[in-house]
């Protein structure tokens, strides 16, 4: 799903990475990397825009968790990546 998304193919990538999550939904917290990329897919796919916001707003807590416990220049970086995410999509 992922590698869909990379090619600009947003409704291509919505339904493997909705298998991805329903697989990890039972995880502690799920990748935040999969979930920010199911939220890209809804939104730019033309799918649901409010469990897009919601599914970035969680990437982002999972990924402030991970950044507080392990700060690195990546793990930073993703936070920045997901921050800029919800500033454009207005969440």
């Amino acid at each position: 799903g992922l590698d869909l998304l990379a090619l600009h193919r947003p409704s291509d990538a919505l339904l493997p990475l909705e298998a991805a999550y329903k697989l990890r939904q039972n995880d502690e917290a799920p990748d935040p990397e999969m979930t920010l990329g199911l939220s890209h897919a809804l939104w730019e796919g033309g799918g649901d825009r409010q469990r897009a916001r919601e599914l970035a707003r969680a990437a982002f807590k999972v990924q402030r968790e991970t950044a507080a416990k392990a700060p690195s220049p990546a793990n930073r970086k993703r936070l920045a990546t997901i921050d800029a995410w919800l500033s454009q999509i207005g969440a």
